[in-house]
């Protein structure tokens, strides 16, 4: 009777000889690709299905991963690109901690370029023709900015996805044109935000600059979100309100320089130190709030949009800030 030695090598020549298992792992992706974009790729593991795909800075140390798509069954995968141009690595790895890579290849990501071509001037509520050339990644849009005396224009790209990640191709952004929406540049975000929704420059100070945000995900709270400010037109940032991490916009009453801002989480902010401190406005206790807009007949009223809640009118009075108890 054979040994259970022999019985063992036996199984495993059969295994070989069948090629159902023990196959090396494999990754097929490009060399190249453009930051942010989503590539499509061939990847197979080692027979795990909940191995997986990762895609992190060159260098970064092993175990670690970013975006991720898993193997599955093999064949074509697709997987976001981080946002910032440079050297990466792909990786194929274990299911299970440490995650040891089993294969990788080297990847560079380039910078997408983009242009936008418009009417120079339109009707206000008028609908117009923009011509445009550039990566078109899943959810990419094209949105109006806003202006500067100085003729600088601005505008917001919002976060495409809620994984609770920041510096993969989900990313939002914020940009800049001095040639009349010609070329862009992208300027940085405050550090942990990935969340940009709204900017509004100041009415007194074309470089003073004012940004909403919305939070990343986190088991323990978010965070990144809130209202930040830049002095030197978006090249450095500083946080002046955290307390709310899912605020959508900034908006300025030129008549008073007060700043108002609202979003999801209950309750409406009034600043009138040019957006160091910030007071809850007095009545607004709803959540889902979109964007506070000054009553162009009363400085001492304002209108507030919410998504679905109708709209709230009220006066312009702020109290001591705190949030309500759920």
């Amino acid at each position: 009777m054979p040994s259970f030695l022999t019985r063992l090598a036996l199984i495993a020549l059969t295994l070989l000889g069948s090629g159902t298992a023990l196959a090396a792992p494999s990754l097929d992706t490009p060399a190249t690709a453009a930051a942010g974009s989503t590539i499509t790729f061939k990847a197979t593991g080692s027979g795990n299905p909940r191995e997986f795909v990762t895609v992190v800075p060159k260098g970064t140390r092993e175990g670690a991963y970013e975006g991720y798509v898993y193997v599955g069954g093999g064949g074509s995968l697709k997987l976001a690109m981080p946002a910032k141009p440079g050297d990466y690595e792909m990786r194929v790895c274990e299911a299970s901690s440490p995650y040891k890579t089993l294969v990788a290849k080297p990847i560079q990501l380039v910078g997408a370029t983009a242009s936008v071509s418009a009417p120079a001037s339109v009707a206000a509520g008028a609908s117009f023709e923009v011509k445009w050339t550039g990566p078109n990644n899943e959810r990419d849009y094209i949105a109006v900015g806003e202006t500067t005396p100085g003729g600088r224009l601005y505008l917001v790209v919002a976060r495409r996805s809620e994984n609770g990640r920041a510096g993969d191709g989900g990313d939002g952004a914020v940009y800049a044109s001095d040639d009349g929406a010609e070329h862009w540049t992208r300027l940085p975000l405050p550090t942990g935000t990935n969340g940009p929704n709204g900017l509004t420059v100041d009415a007194r100070d074309e470089r003073r600059l004012y940004l909403a945000a919305w939070g990343v995900a986190r088991a323990d709270g978010d965070t990144g979100g809130g209202i930040f400010v830049s002095a030197d037109a978006g090249l450095h940032w500083r946080a002046v309100f955290d307390t709310a991490q899912h605020v959508y916009d900034v908006t300025e009453d030129p008549r008073s320089g007060a700043l108002y801002a609202s979003g999801f989480d209950q309750g409406a902010w009034r600043s009138d130190d040019r957006g160091e401190h910030w007071q809850r406005l007095r009545g607004f206790d709803f959540k889902w709030g979109h964007r506070v807009v000054p009553d162009p007949a009363s400085p001492d009223r304002v209108y507030i949009t919410t998504f679905g809640g109708s709209v709230w009118h009220g006066p312009a009075i702020a109290e001591p800030l705190s949030l309500p108890k759920e």
